[in-house]
């Protein structure tokens, strides 16, 4: 099976694939989908897409967690305002230095 083959079948299960309801949703009906407020209506109503506030809150406990994950890929040198531990600010200045 190649690599295509297997990325259709992905793609196909996609396709398929109904979301699950969340939870309190009444049942589909003439006037009664959205008779209770849910989670579900709030995701369709604002299409549940990703925000940059919510990007930049993940890439903050992200690179909090592991600085040099993020700090190379996303920022420049002369932008890189990660904080490091005093150890690690003296490591870095030294290998600098003998540099």
């Amino acid at each position: 099976m190649g690599v295509s083959a297997r990325f259709k079948i992905w793609v196909d299960a996609f396709n398929n694939s109904k979301w699950k309801n969340l939870g309190n949703e009444v049942a589909e009906g003439v006037g009664s989908k959205y008779t209770n407020f849910s989670l579900q209506h709030a995701m369709d109503k604002i299409n549940f897409l990703p925000t940059l506030y919510l990007n930049r809150e993940f890439l903050l406990s992200l690179s909090y967690k592991n600085p040099f994950l993020l700090r190379n890929t996303f920022l420049p040198q002369k932008y890189s305002y990660i904080l490091l531990d005093k150890q690690q600010e003296s490591t870095e200045l030294s290998a600098t230095n003998n540099n």
